[in-house]
């Protein structure tokens, strides 16, 4: 029986303290030696998120796996590298790693993978929501026999993903063959780059690919990447509701609307519209033509009356200073007609501008907010719920200041 002296804290309050330690690998590891009651929650933080790409990495994460039991479980985010599947001796270390539903698959040619890895690949798949591929070489078959043996899959981003449809090496081992009557659907895909996006149109019947969220990265001046894009649109079609579309303008020949649309995706609720600079690999002093941003509207313009479950519109691009939005190539004038007329048909939209800048500051967001106002009259007239971002750096993850464009307050600036 406890004394009135002595000091207890509920397992339950216990738990709900070490979880805001999760973001301290010291003190999880601190608290974990202080009694066995804790050691299960403090390694489901320590070990939630596994990385073995390098070679001390896996090393240590070997020796922690022989002289402490149970630590796989835990694992619920794997990245590991093509080097471990061309090692039977490094793939051991994945045997006991049976509640992984996010795997990040870097830098593998499947053609060098051995048979004993393979067999520890299907072990992992069957509890795989997210899979993520960088730089991977791999048939068109033995692609849709990955996909297909990961039953609950729905999240698949593809980074320099090489499908190869006329295979020079040999085939996968058959061991990675679908053994499951279950239809795995693909809900959310990133395909910034593939060569060959039809394999995921003529996968086997035991893949649904039933798109709700699409990210694509297109080249205008590469009929290669067109042809790529379309595929995918096509493969979003009806069931699609959110797209990113990034598209670097280019020269290439054809007018947008001759290669690229919307028609077939009816059921869009989300448009969002990135600019090519986002995702270049160079830092432009002074704006390059192939990253004009000329082709947003005629995007924008094949929007009608029938896609009535639009609610969303978000523009987003990068500039130096305030004054690049007037040589960005965007047609001002031509944008705000066709954003107003959408917002007519569509009551609820939200129309929002997202402009990143390395050097941004409090002064600088104000002038880009007051210049976009500036080009967009018919807009900020419309009775619609429209907003100017800015943030600072490359990306859009760092908000710094805004202002609303239309007269509705329902859309509060980030």
């Amino acid at each position: 029986m406890r004394t009135q002296n002595e000091r207890f804290i509920p397992p339950e309050l216990a738990d709900k303290i070490l979880d805001y330690l999760w973001d301290d690998p010291a003190a999880l590891a601190a608290c974990s030696l202080t009694c066995r009651a804790w050691v299960f929650n403090c390694r489901s933080h320590l070990f939630r998120k596994v990385d073995l790409t390098r070679a001390a990495r896996r090393i240590r994460f070997a020796q922690v796996l022989s002289t402490s039991t149970g630590v796989g479980e835990h694992v619920r985010e794997l990245t590991i590298s093509g080097t471990i599947l061309q090692s039977s001796e490094h793939a051991k270390m994945l045997h006991n790693l049976r509640g992984v539903k996010r795997l990040f698959l870097r830098n593998w040619d499947a053609g060098k993978t051995t048979r004993e890895a393979y067999d520890t690949l299907q072990k992992l798949t069957p509890s795989i929501t997210t899979l993520h591929l960088l730089s991977v070489i791999i048939d068109q078959q033995d692609f849709a026999r990955l996909l297909s043996e990961c039953r609950k899959l729905n999240d698949v981003r593809l980074w320099d993903v090489r499908v190869r449809t006329d295979a020079i090496d040999p085939p996968l081992p058959t061991t990675v063959a679908p053994t499951s009557d279950s239809v795995v659907v693909i809900d959310t895909l990133s395909s910034l780059t593939i060569t060959s996006p039809a394999a995921l149109a003529q996968m086997s019947d035991k893949i649904s690919i039933r798109l709700r969220q699409l990210e694509v990265n297109c080249q205008l001046a590469s009929p290669q990447s067109v042809e790529r894009a379309k595929t995918l649109l096509c493969l979003g079609g009806p069931t699609l509701q959110s797209l990113v579309f990034t598209l670097r303008a280019g020269s290439y020949g054809p007018s947008w609307s001759d290669q690229l649309h919307f028609a077939d995706i009816p059921n869009l609720t989300s448009l969002h519209l990135k600019d090519g600079m986002m995702s270049a690999p160079q830092i432009y002093t002074r704006r390059a033509p192939e990253y004009s941003l000329r082709w947003v509207c005629p995007a924008l313009a094949q929007i009608d009356a029938s896609h009535s479950h639009l609610q969303k519109i978000q523009i987003s691009l990068r500039v130096f200073r305030a004054g690049d939005l007037d040589s960005c190539g965007l047609d001002w004038a031509r944008l705000d007609d066709i954003l107003a007329h959408i917002a007519k048909a569509h009551p609820r939209l939200v129309a929002e501008f997202c402009v990143c800048c390395t050097d941004a500051f409090g002064l600088w967001a104000k002038q880009a907010v007051d210049l976009i106002r500036a080009k967009t009259p018919q807009l900020c007239a419309a009775s619609t719920n429209s907003a100017i971002v800015c943030c600072r750096g490359w990306t859009e993850e760092a908000a710094l200041g805004g202002g609303v464009v239309g007269p509705s307050k329902k859309h509060d600036c980030r």
